[in-house]
């Protein structure tokens, strides 16, 4: 995701930053219960300091990567065409409303979500085809419909529509972050309410994908076929916060979705996946959604 990021960076800055990456993980899993509490952020205890000092660092060295880039743009340097280039385009055309904080934020975000929270969901991914065998037989089928013994392509990728609502399945049950924060910058009505300035919002994820007023009675199911007319031509788009929403949604959900379908394609086209009997389901949220126990699946070549 790094490279994808900011390609052939190789810099200091970006291996430290991967360091303290694995720094606040484990920070934020030590304070986790804490943000349940209006306030939190403010509480002076030392796991939250350090979790507080470990992100003043990640920010100082994005903002060295991020300055030195836009640096040699302006000096007439061709972009590199990553996600890096394509956002410092954004924030150069003054017409787009992309800002430098926008730019820095969002680097950040694939920094310490992209790769981690991709990787999460292909997981869980190939749980529920373990456990759903009537799925994994009709995603496979498709897959080798589409694509044969074929190596996926994009073009194929995006014919695949039974896996598509598998993964948006299983990113509602088993979502890699459980919460969504936001600082709001002015006074906000939201319905009948009106928030006042710089109060911070967190939306519960986990929490909303499991509501059965949303989503039924049977929302605990494994049910695909929710997502048959998609996420965003449906009225799903507003209470599906896989990737967020807004203008601050992940700029990475595109790409997030390409490489989740493609490893699932290649894997079914080569592999059969059962849940070993040595498996004990115990999902939990550490920073992102992990089995607590480990995911302990049999796995078999396809003859």
């Amino acid at each position: 995701m790094c490279k994808t990021l900011v390609v052939g960076e190789t810099s200091e800055e970006i291996t430290r930053i991967r360091e303290l990456r694995d720094q606040v993980n484990e920070q934020a899993v030590k304070v986790a219960n804490l943000m349940f509490f209006p306030g939190w952020w403010f509480l002076p205890t030392k796991d939250l300091n350090t979790l507080k000092s470990v992100h003043k660092q990640v920010e100082g060295l994005v903002k060295k990567v991020v300055t030195k880039r836009l640096g040699e743009l302006k000096k007439g340097a061709r972009s590199e065409g990553d996600m890096l280039g394509l956002m410092l385009e954004a924030y150069l055309d003054k017409t787009s409303g992309f800002s430098l904080d926008d730019v820095m934020d969002e680097c950040r975000s694939f920094h310490f979500a992209g790769t981690e929270a991709t990787a999460r969901s292909l997981i869980w991914a190939l749980y529920v085809l373990s456990k759903y065998p009537e799925w994994q037989a009709k995603a496979r089928e498709e897959v080798l419909q589409v694509f044969g013994d074929q190596k996926p392509n994009a073009e194929g990728l995006n014919q695949l529509k039974t896996v598509t609502m598998i993964l948006y399945e299983v990113m509602r049950l088993y979502p890699p972050t459980s919460m969504i924060h936001r600082a709001i910058s002015k006074d906000t009505k939201l319905g009948d309410m009106v928030l006042p300035a710089w109060i911070q919002l967190s939306i519960p994820i986990t929490l909303m994908n499991h509501d059965p007023d949303i989503w039924g009675e049977d929302v605990n199911e494994f049910k695909p076929e929710r997502f048959e007319e998609g996420v965003f031509n449906s009225k799903m788009q507003s209470i599906f916060f896989a990737f967020a929403s807004g203008p601050r949604k992940c700029v990475g959900q595109g790409m997030a979705m390409v490489i989740d379908k493609f490893v699932i394609a290649t894997l079914l086209q080569r592999f059969s996946f059962e849940i070993s009997s040595s498996y004990v389901h115990a999902p939990k949220h550490a920073f992102l959604l992990v089995p607590q126990h480990g995911m302990k699946l049999v796995v078999r070549k396809l003859i």
